[in-house]
């Protein structure tokens, strides 16, 4: 129904030349949708730490988990409720280091929150879970749509990095916390979706699916941030118009959507097992 508004959104604005629609479907109804699933995941991961036990190997990850979860919720707060940025550019969830944009403070942290530092602490809490699956026999191997997947994230980290570089030297813009995070990003996303990818195919025969469901919520989550970065990158540097970017508007929001699932679908796992459905060492 969300997407669906956007839509009409997007074919009054189309029609009528007027962009009031899609700056008040971006500003108000985007910003309640991104915030109210960033509260919904974080909720939800907290409920998934308290529900493993003291000494348990998933524990420490799922900690992580929710204070990276934690981070996106304050950032999209501070993003799109204290400090909206300008309409059409939508949730852009991360601090890109270039072309600059003319944004307020609150707003370039709370991005850098959402984005940079939620990510950070997302992938130290998979490298946690991998390894806990590598004590028990579980590795993940990868298949030709993960490779190509990767390839992808490779093509965005490359290109975005050094268009990034090249913008800066030029206009000798200045090397801020928030522009450093930025060229954080790229390399990252690359490394979680090689995480999120590899546990995805280590998961996929436990707990009923249901866990192979929550990293490939992840993986889902990653890969769409990497296609959203993609579309900003092609536009904001003149590699497509800027009306192509509107698909990529979009895309935040279904990325909101799959972090929160992850948890969830651990949370089921849990459940499952609590009542006996399936045996304690697959959640």
């Amino acid at each position: 129904m969300h997407l669906a508004a956007g839509a009409v959104a997007v074919v009054v604005w189309v029609a009528t030349g007027s962009l009031f629609w899609i700056l008040s479907y971006l500003r108000y109804a985007g910003a309640a949708f991104v915030v109210g699933l960033a509260l919904a995941e974080a909720l939800l991961s907290v409920r998934a730490f308290l529900g493993f036990s003291r000494g348990d190997a998933l524990r420490p990850a799922w900690l992580l988990i929710s204070v990276a979860a934690s981070a996106r919720l304050a950032g999209f707060v501070l993003a799109e409720i204290f400090s909206p940025g300008p309409g059409l550019t939508g949730p852009r969830f991360i601090a890109q280091p270039a072309p600059w944009l003319p944004l307020s403070t609150t707003h370039r942290a709370g991005l850098a929150l959402a984005g940079p530092v939620a990510l950070l602490l997302l992938s130290p809490a998979l490298a946690l879970v991998g390894r806990a699956y590598d004590r028990h026999g579980l590795s993940g191997e990868l298949r030709v749509m993960d490779w190509l997947a990767l390839g992808v994230a490779s093509f965005l980290m490359v290109n975005d990095t050094w268009d990034g570089i090249r913008w800066t030297l030029a206009r000798e813009a200045p090397l801020d916390l928030y522009r450093a995070l930025g060229f954080v990003v790229d390399p990252l996303l690359l490394v979680l979706l090689f995480q999120a990818l590899t546990l995805r195919r280590a998961a996929q025969t436990m707990a009923g699916g249901l866990i192979g469901r929550c990293w490939s919520a992840y993986s889902a989550a990653v890969f769409l941030t990497v296609l959203g970065c993609l579309g900003q990158w092609a536009v904001n540097y003149g590699y497509l118009p800027r009306p192509v970017a509107v698909p990529t508007w979009f895309v935040w929001f279904l990325v909101s959507a799959a972090f929160a699932m992850g948890p969830a679908y651990q949370l089921e796992a849990l459940d499952r097992v609590r009542r006996g459905l399936l045996p304690s060492g697959w959640s």
